[in-house]
């Protein structure tokens, strides 16, 4: 039987009250969904002092646009409730491609959006399309706010750029240009409850009457330390005009920047295969959409 080590339990009405438990804590962690760090704790893989639940801070749970089209995430917005809301705002449909993915609907229901994100895990299904998103997230102390870039808070293997007295608060993703296309493809052994071998996510712009790339975006998770985007690629893919990209020179110079390794999931030769795989049905199927294809 797995047994979890002695903690303190505390579920904070306010930011403030929760900043407070968290200055008298040496070593917090907070609960959001807790699909992970529960099962962490009772492996014992992650001993703390005080487990912080946020779920109750009404802050924290809600979905808004703002006036100039910014996407706002709270940091208690589970998957279940992100994929139903973009259901009914069509311009966000591309989120739904990484959120389907990750784990069971029982497991969707609970886990958050921002979870996945602080979990920081190189096969996490989120971060690669949100860095194609130009997403931020917003990190709250006593003493302010500030705003990272998500390739900046992901800093390495389950780490991220926050200290123990700050709560990372919510997500934000500017406002999509019109006519974009985005895709997030993940290979698995399974198509349900499934850890990503390879992950990639590509966001493509153009301008409607030209009909030539104004932007590209290209990110990769579960083949490098991190999740992490691939600039050389995004600049061939801009580079090609009206043009169908060269898929051949976009998965080479994918593949210089991956670093696969051998696990028990998979062979870091597979993982170089599927790379090429993916990034070509993540292209196609993103100029597909911007061509009028499904």
């Amino acid at each position: 039987m797995l047994t979890m080590s002695k903690f303190r339990y505390e579920k904070p009405g306010d930011l403030k009250r929760a900043f407070r438990y968290l200055s008298d804590s040496t070593s917090p962690k907070i609960l959001a969904g807790g699909t992970d760090l529960i099962v962490q704790m009772k492996r014992d893989l992650v001993q703390c002092d005080l487990v912080l639940d946020i779920k109750g801070l009404t802050s924290l749970t809600q979905i808004q646009e703002t006036d100039n089209g910014e996407l706002r995430v709270g940091a208690a917005v589970t998957l279940t409730q992100l994929e139903r809301w973009v259901k009914d705002h069509p311009e966000w449909s591309p989120l739904a491609s990484s959120i389907f993915g990750i784990g069971s609907q029982q497991i969707r229901n609970r886990a958050t959006v921002l979870g996945n994100i602080c979990r920081a895990s190189p096969a996490g299904d989120m971060a690669p399309l949100l860095m194609t998103f130009d997403a931020s997230v917003a990190v709250s102390s006593p003493q302010g706010n500030r705003i990272m870039a998500l390739d900046e808070f992901v800093i390495g293997p389950g780490q991220i750029a926050a200290t123990k007295d700050e709560i990372v608060t919510s997500l934000h993703i500017p406002a999509l240009p019109s006519h974009t296309g985005a895709v997030y493809i993940k290979h698995g052994i399974r198509s349900a409850m499934e850890v990503a071998i390879v992950g990639v996510a590509v966001r493509i712009g153009i301008d409607k009457k030209t009909s030539r790339v104004t932007e590209a975006r290209l990110a990769i998770g579960a083949v490098t330390a991190m999740p992490i985007r691939v600039p050389r690629a995004e600049e061939q893919i801009l580079n090609s005009g009206d043009a169908f990209p060269d898929l051949d020179v976009v998965s080479t110079l994918v593949l210089e920047m991956a670093k696969p390794i051998d696990d028990f999931r998979s062979s870091a030769v597979y993982r170089r295969d599927m790379i090429d795989v993916c990034v070509r049905r993540a292209v196609t199927q993103t100029w597909e959409q911007l061509r009028g294809g499904k």
